[in-house]
Order: structure tokens, then sequence, then C-alpha cells
């Protein structure tokens, strides 16, 4: 090494040689240059995989949020006939909620927010929708959940039948 000497640690294992700086102090650690290489090759790690792993975040939050509609459609069939009153499904384009009544008192049964206003797209067909205790509704029902490039659409027939799909 240029102006400087090495020195060995003896212990256990075999010697390890450490280096002597030009001022003769041992040298431990990395320099700046080893470590801005470090730096700058995790960053570039990082960034190969952002983008998989936020197109990963949006599907599940869509999936999710599918999952959940087809869900309170299937208990709003339910509370229709346990109740035997109608129940109605009313959708807020501009609070981004759908809300579960009682049709007869209007009493909130269930609401619920599905995404938000900048980020997430949700046209519902019909609203209201209303569904009647011998299990049938007013009119089928297509959902549509869109956030940037990812879409699923829930589909409801008269009848209850709901599908969560592309």
């Amino acid at each position: 090494m240029e102006g400087g000497t090495m020195t060995h640690i003896r212990g256990i294992g075999p010697s390890v040689p450490l280096a002597r700086g030009r001022r003769g102090a041992l040298r431990r650690g990395f320099t700046l240059i080893e470590t801005i290489i470090a730096i700058v090759i995790i960053g570039l790690i990082l960034r190969a995989g952002l983008p998989t792993f936020s197109r990963t975040l949006r599907v599940g939050r869509v999936n999710g949020a599918a999952q959940t509609l087809s869900a309170d459609l299937d208990r709003a069939f339910a509370t229709a006939a346990r109740q035997r009153k109608p129940v109605r499904i009313i959708w807020n384009s501009s609070a981004m909620q759908y809300t579960l009544t009682d049709r007869a008192s209007g009493t909130v049964l269930l609401t619920r927010p599905l995404g938000t206003a900048g980020s997430t797209s949700v046209t519902f067909s019909v609203s209201p929708f209303d569904i009647f205790p011998g299990g049938f509704a007013s009119a089928a029902l297509t959902v549509t959940l869109t956030e940037r490039d990812y879409t699923r659409r829930v589909q409801m027939t008269r009848a209850g039948l709901t599908l969560v799909g592309p």
C-alpha cells in the first residue's frame, strides 16, 4: 500500500491484515466513496421494484373494495328477507360511499366508503336500488371499480346472485 504498512491481528483464526493509513493509524470501516456506491446501488434496486409494489397495492385495494361490496349486497338481500322489509341501496358519488337503508323507515343500516375521489373511479349502473323481502331486486346492478389501469366489476342479478370479475 502506498505510504502505509500492513499490520496483522492474530487470534483464533487466520491473521487478518489491517491497512494503516498514511499517518500510521489503523483504517476501519468504509470510505465515503464506498458508502456512496452502496447507497446508489440500493436506490437503483428499490427504484426497479417500486412500480411493481405500487401496482400490487392498487390491485389489492380494488379487489378488497369489490369483495366488500359483494358481501354488502348479499347482506342487503339477507336483511330484507330477515326483516321482511325492503332495503334500499343509494350511491353517493360526491362522498364516494354507498348506504343501505330500510326503505320503509329510512333507518340507515350501513354506510361504506369506496376509495377516494381522486384515485378511484366508481360507477353504479342503477341508484337508488331496492331489494324486496321476496328475494328480488328492482333491477340488475353492475358496479365498476377502477383505479388507474386496474378494473373490477361487481355484477348482481335481480335474484341476488353476485359475481366479481374483470
